[in-house]
């Protein structure tokens, strides 16, 4: 029973560090894509002023 519990929870915390990895990597990504849009915006109004 507690050789089953500790696999679960191998297993589990597998799964969690997965997560996290999509997670920051999405994040990341949707940072990148703000900033360049930001950076976009500024070019503009340097232009138009």
């Amino acid at each position: 029973m507690r050789q089953q519990l500790e696999r679960q929870n191998k297993e589990l915390r597998s799964k969690l560090q997965e997560l996290e990895g999509v997670v920051r990597s999405k994040y990341k990504s949707a940072v990148t894509t703000l900033e360049v849009k930001v950076s976009q915006l500024e070019e503009q109004m340097e232009q138009e002023s």
